[in-house]
């Protein structure tokens, strides 16, 4: 009986899991410094990030992203750009097969603006 519930519980893990293919990570080594938040920044993480990463936002719209990693404001953004920056170009975010819809360009973005001073 234990041996079934195991199995049951690993199945559905493997079906309600979050998360799309395995991504993997790109090197933004050379991401340059042509990023601003008004310029570009600011719809990226309009587009991929405020969904989950939203100040003030309940927990079943947050997704299990972490209180305090938010996005939707520039001084949030600014505040989160250096990790963000991290999960990005490893992969790890978006979540939900997002990060492999990402060229590799998008994908060093946010460490591009990090290399900038995070400017507005």
């Amino acid at each position: 009986m234990r041996l079934g519930l195991v199995v049951v519980a690993m199945l559905a893990g493997g079906v309600f899991a979050c998360g799309g293919e395995e991504v993997s990570p790109v090197d933004c080594s050379n991401a340059g410094t042509s990023a601003s938040y008004s310029s570009n920044v600011k719809a990226f993480l309009d587009e991929h990030c405020i969904a989950c990463h939203t100040e003030g936002s309940n927990p079943i719209v947050r997704q299990g992203a972490p209180a305090g990693v938010n996005y939707n404001t520039f001084e949030n953004a600014r505040s989160n750009a250096s990790a963000g920056a991290h999960s990005v170009s490893e992969g790890e975010m978006p979540e939900r097969g997002g990060a492999a819809e990402l060229s590799t360009a998008d994908r060093c973005l946010l460490q591009a603006w990090v290399n900038a001073g995070t400017p507005q």
